[in-house]
This record gives structure tokens, sequence and C-alpha cells, in this order.
């Protein structure tokens, strides 16, 4: 987490694709550690600026839906996962 708070305070803020990286980033430390919660808070955040900046279907877009349904299912929300 400093990593990103540093990233943003340096020069980034939260809507660029290097903190798109390092929130993505982090986001799987969390789900790996079993933070099932923060994961998905900070995949929402990655995909809603992904689609904003890089487009709905770009690769990278659509690589972030499919972390994200993964956590879904992990937390047992079948219709969220299976939505995206």
């Amino acid at each position: 987490m400093q990593v990103l708070d540093k990233r943003k305070e340096l020069e980034l803020g939260t809507d660029n694709p290097d903190a798109y990286c390092v929130m993505h980033g982090l986001a799987a430390i969390y789900y790996s550690q079993g933070r099932l919660t923060k994961s998905e808070e900070l995949y929402l955040q990655v995909l809603e600026g992904m689609k904003t900046k890089q487009g709905p279907n770009h690769p990278d877009t659509l690589a972030i839906m499919n972390d994200l349904a993964v956590i879904y299912s992990s937390q047992g929300k079948l219709k969220e996962a299976e939505q995206l």
C-alpha cells in the first residue's frame, strides 16, 4: 500500500495506467492472502479506470474483468462472476 500511496503522491494520481498497474498488483497480493474484500475493492477501481482509459474491450481491461470474476467466484458471488 505504501508504494501505491507514494506513486499517487509523486505524480501519477489515481487516474494513470501506472497507478492501475500498482493497484492490480496489490489486489493480487490481497487475493493470495485471502483478503477478498480488499482485493475486490481494488479490482473494481482498476476496472472502472481501465474501461475509461483503454475501453471495455481492451485486452488489459478484459484481464481485469477475469480477475474480478475469480474474486467473485471465490466469495460465492456466482451471479456477479457469470455477468463478467
